[in-house]
Parts: structure tokens; C-alpha cells; sequence
């Protein structure tokens, strides 16, 4: 169960990481809600407006931020929340990689493009953390149940370790694809010629 826990909170810091980001920059998820708007625009005109101002990508961060710094601190509510959003960004980039958005937007302005493998990766995490609050008691991340001190400090360090190694994998892989598409598109160099022996 301790494995569970620790990635529940991993998914939860990497979702208030992936907040702070959008409220620093708001404007970087706007293209992901413009399309979300466009497809709402019929139904709801006003939500469309609302959709593309920059207060949303900053609401949408402050909410990401809410929730996620509420699992870290053990309510298993938020938790659900928690993986409910996480549910909602994967058919979000499953939108955005129908409608060939260039970034997401989910680390602010990283140019993180829309792949199969950041789908998975939202669906596993809302998976993890739903299974993770089924399980036994919440626990805040500073206080796991169990162990003194050393070991809640090990605990918190290896949280925030694999936080960071989630955030840094998903901005490089989403860099990788964005190069391997720019060199898709260029046409190969020319080989040099061999000279005759």
C-alpha cells in the first residue's frame, strides 16, 4: 500500500506543479480550452467567451493547485477530485491530438505536445489515485503513517524526487516528439560522395 500512496502523492504534486504553471502562464493552455470552447460554442455561447479569457487558464491553475495541494494533505474527497481531473485531462488531449494542437499546455510554457503516451500517462495516474483513496486512510504527504522523523523525511524527499522526474520526463519526451516531427518534416541531408579508391 505504500507504493500506492506514494505515487497517489506524486500524481498529486505533479498536478499542483502543473497549477503553479498555468497560473504563471495562463495564456499557454489557451489554445487547448479554445478548442474545448469551439465545440461548446453552440450549447453554451457564454461558456465559449469564458473559455478563451486569460482568467480561465488562471482558474483552471488555481484549481489544479486546490485539489492537488488538498490530497498531499490526506483528503481522500480531493483525491477523488484528483482523479477525476486527471480522467478529464486525458480526454482533453485525446481533443487536442484530434484537433493537431502543437501543446497542451499542462506545464504552462512548455511546448509539451498532445501524445498516446501523456493520454496513458493521465489515465494511469487517475487509476492510481482512485484506487489510492478506495485503499486505507489518507495520509498527508509531511506525515505517512509509520516511522519517526527520518523516515517521513525520506518519504517527502522521495515524493518530491519522483515529482520532479515526472515533470522533466513529460516536458522532455513532449520535446523529443516535437524534434522528431521537425525532422520528419526536413528533407535529409545530402550524403557526401565517396571518392574512388
Amino acid at each position: 500500500m505504500r507504493a500506492l500512496s506514494v505515487l497517489s502523492h506524486v500524481a498529486a504534486a505533479t498536478l499542483l506543479v502543473g497549477g503553479v504553471a498555468k497560473l504563471r502562464d495562463p495564456g499557454s493552455v489557451r489554445p487547448l480550452l479554445a478548442v474545448v470552447g469551439e465545440r461548446l460554442r453552440l450549447e453554451v455561447p457564454s461558456l465559449y467567451r469564458r473559455l478563451l479569457s486569460p482568467q480561465a487558464g488562471r482558474l483552471l491553475g488555481a484549481v489544479e493547485v486546490l485539489i492537488g495541494f488538498a490530497c498531499l494533505a490526506g483528503n481522500r474527497v480531493a483525491a477523488f477530485v484528483v482523479a477525476v481531473a486527471y480522467a478529464l485531462f486525458a480526454q482533453l488531449l485525446m481533443t487536442a491530438r484530434s484537433e493537431g494542437l502543437e501543446s497542451c499546455g499542462c506545464f504552462g510554457a512548455s511546448t509539451t505536445p498532445p501524445t498516446v503516451g501523456h493520454v496513458l500517462a493521465n489515465l494511469a495516474a487517475a487509476i492510481v489515485v482512485f484506487w489510492g483513496a478506495l485503499g486505507a486512510p489518507s495520509s498527508a504527504v509531511w506525515a505517512p503513517p509509520g516511522g519517526g522523523w527520518p523516515l517521513r523525511l525520506a518519504y517527502l524527499l522521495s515524493v518530491g524526487a519522483a515529482t520532479a522526474l515526472t515533470v522533466a520526463l513529460g516536458t522532455v519526451a513532449g520535446e523529443v516528439t516535437r524534434a522528431r516531427h521537425l525532422l520528419a518534416e526536413e528533407p535529409p541531408a545530402p550524403r557526401p560522395a565517396r571518392l574512388a579508391s
